[in-house]
């Protein structure tokens, strides 16, 4: 089963924070998404496939990772581990609410929930009154979290796609006689080539662009 919405979503991942982690805290990182995935997204075509997107972007290959007697309490353990880098101290344990949540509930609040009570269990006691901020910013854009930097442009990519997706979708048709140049037009707006063109019937179907509410340039 798939969302259709969700296919409108821009993702999260060009300048994930955990990219130019070592490959060992990565496959554990995602180990703990796929966890939820399992668990709440199962059957959600979307959070499957997207998952598969983490692993392909965050890891660079996917030879290195797999998921096996994942056991969420112990196995956490190491991913909400604080860090030192010179002189600053850190962690991800507020990046893991953001993708954890977008990958199995991002329009459902209910089971959000449910999952934010299963991560609530794996965070020592002083992280709760924090990390519960952290969740309420993500169904009410007014919650600021400008002082955590670590998930400042999470925040911004995530309430970005919330507002394109509940704008009214504005749809524009294309249409006119073979070789016109609709293809090319198309292209030309989109910045890269996305439909064939040729001198001859190669977009005979109907066939529909979603636009993205973003685009994060490196």
């Amino acid at each position: 089963m798939l969302n259709p919405i969700m296919l409108e979503t821009a993702q999260m991942l060009e300048q994930h924070p955990i990219i130019y982690e070592k490959e060992s805290y990565k496959c554990k990182y995602i180990n703990v998404l796929e966890y939820f995935v399992r668990k709440y997204s199962k059957d959600d075509l979307w959070a499957r496939e997207t998952l598969q997107l983490y692993i392909k972007k965050i890891l660079g290959r996917t030879e290195s990772y797999q998921y096996k007697n994942f056991d969420l309490h112990n196995d956490s353990k190491s991913v909400l581990a604080t860090k030192f880098r010179p002189f600053k101290f850190f962690s991800y344990r507020y990046c893991l609410i953001y993708d954890c949540i977008f990958l199995c509930a991002y329009e459902d609040r209910k089971k959000a929930e449910q999952i934010f009570s299963e991560l609530s269990s794996i965070y020592h006691k002083r992280y709760l009154k924090k990390i519960r901020q952290v969740f309420e910013s993500l169904y009410n854009p007014d919650n600021s979290l400008g002082e955590i930097e670590q998930i400042r442009d999470m925040q911004y990519y995530w309430n970005k796609n919330r507002e394109f997706i509940q704008k009214k979708p504005l749809k524009v048709i294309i249409t006119a006689n073979m070789s016109a140049g609709k293809s090319t037009l198309l292209n030309a707006f989109v910045g890269k080539k996305v439909n064939k063109t040729q001198n001859d019937a190669c977009t005979a179907k109907v066939h529909k662009i979603v636009n993205k509410p973003y685009y994060v340039l490196r």
